[in-house]
């Protein structure tokens, strides 16, 4: 059995998701009915475009400083986790704004709205500039998980913008006008609201400010970051991608639809995010320490009952899949293969385990990249011939595919690289 303290976090982080599903469920719920599915579709493109942009900002670094940080803080070379924190900071906060430059003086945010055929165009440009506040945060997140701040670390990353989000959009849906307007606005004031109480957690909760000698390693952290920077980029481009190109090949409305099959879907997939959060800080510590015997057990148990879990959690879609995409309109429907092939993906995903975190904790992050990379490529292809051909579907189908052979591969090389077996 799991051991208490896994339990516990489990559980807390566990809440801290569902909230958050729920929250999202809400908003798109509101968007939806307020303003239609076409504006829905502009908040998926949006905010996909900024995961992108956010991606490019992070130069691969949270992943990184997350195992590094666990490493660190186990061995008590808080020096060194002030260092790399602090480190990891200064370099998104560069990068980022950096980016949102390029943004502002260069015809890159134009073309992508060209490409999407998106009115809205000022409504649009201020969402992107959220890579800011929204890299930095994904950053103190890294240094919170690393620091063994597991339902820190997750509210900052995840939940906190939608709860802020949420309370936004309720005031203004009570008191004021809900259009387009004051959806970008309650979008920005979630994100600077979340890196603000985000530097709070910092200051409180690790020892960034704390006496300790700091001294700037940004060469040495991107020197191992760079194989994660590259599948991280393609990997969330290959992720958006059936997004996109239905916002290219076909129309807002599809992307409307398409958001909301996927937000179901991908429910199921918090299951592995918060064990995922939860066990982050314990691989490294756990398979450089000799301790194999350790994670092994423990990564078989999670995955055994997330696989249980996931495939009650399918059938229920399967049966009740109509019925819940009729909540946010009878049009919705229309949706119902898409969602189960989603779902289908997701249960694969979720049956084969934490595979990639296994091996970036396992320094074998120049393989992970490469699998990444590859997959990724492919599923830009497929979708683009599945879309065609499919639509709806055939972007379902792509991403589908796509998931399950990077997680099978994954899992190969967990075998042969590390000789660790996840599957009973």
């Amino acid at each position: 059995m799991l051991n208490f303290t896994f339990l516990k976090k489990f559980s807390i982080n566990m809440i801290l998701k569902i909230i958050t599903i729920i929250l999202g469920v809400i908003i798109s719920l509101l968007i939806s009915r307020k303003l239609g599915v076409n504006q829905l579709g502009f908040y998926n493109l949006a905010t996909q475009s900024l995961n992108i942009f956010v991606l490019f900002s992070l130069l691969g670094l949270p992943q990184i400083l997350t195992k590094e940080i666990s490493l660190d803080n186990s061995k008590s070379f808080f020096q060194n986790v002030k260092s790399k924190g602090l480190s990891g900071v200064i370099i998104s906060l560069i990068s980022s704004i950096f980016i949102v430059l390029i943004l502002i003086v260069s015809e890159v945010q134009f073309s992508v709205i060209k490409i999407f055929n998106i009115e809205n165009i000022l409504y649009f440009s201020l969402i992107l500039t959220c890579v800011i506040p929204t890299s930095i945060t994904n950053i103190f997140a890294s240094i919170l998980n690393g620091s063994n701040k597991i339902w820190q670390s997750n509210l900052l990353r995840e939940s906190l913008t939608i709860i802020l989000l949420i309370v936004s959009l309720t005031i203004i849906y009570l008191f004021g006008t809900f259009n387009i307007k004051t959806l970008t606005y309650s979008i920005l004031i979630s994100r600077w609201g979340t890196l603000f109480i985000g530097l709070l957690f910092i200051h409180k909760e690790t020892v960034l400010f704390k006496d300790y000698n700091f001294q700037f390693i940004g060469k040495k952290l991107l020197k191992s970051s760079y194989p994660l920077l590259l599948a991280g980029l393609v990997s969330t481009i290959s992720t958006n991608i059936d997004t996109l190109m239905l916002g290219s090949m076909l129309s807002t409305k599809e992307v409307g639809l398409y958001g909301v099959a996927s937000r179901i879907a991908l429910s199921t997939s918090f299951l592995l995010q918060v064990t995922n959060s939860i066990i982050a800080p314990q691989i490294s510590p756990l398979y450089f320490n000799d301790r194999k015997k350790e994670l092994v057990d423990l990564i078989k148990k999670i995955t055994t009952y997330l696989t249980l879990l996931c495939i009650i959690i399918f059938c229920v879609l399967f049966i009740f899949g109509e019925n819940i995409l009729s909540i946010w309109g009878e049009n919705f429907i229309e949706a119902y293969q898409t969602l189960i092939i989603l779902a289908f993906g997701q249960t694969i995903n979720i049956g084969t385990g934490a595979v990639g975190l296994l091996l970036v904790s396992c320094n074998q992050q120049k393989v992970f990249g490469k699998i990444t990379f590859s997959v990724s490529l492919l599923n830009i292809l497929l979708n683009y011939i599945f879309i065609s051909f499919y639509g709806l579907n055939g972007a379902a189908l792509s991403t589908s595919i796509s998931v399950i052979l990077q997680n099978i591969t994954c899992l190969y090389f967990v075998k042969s690289r590390l000789n660790i077996k996840i599957i009973l």
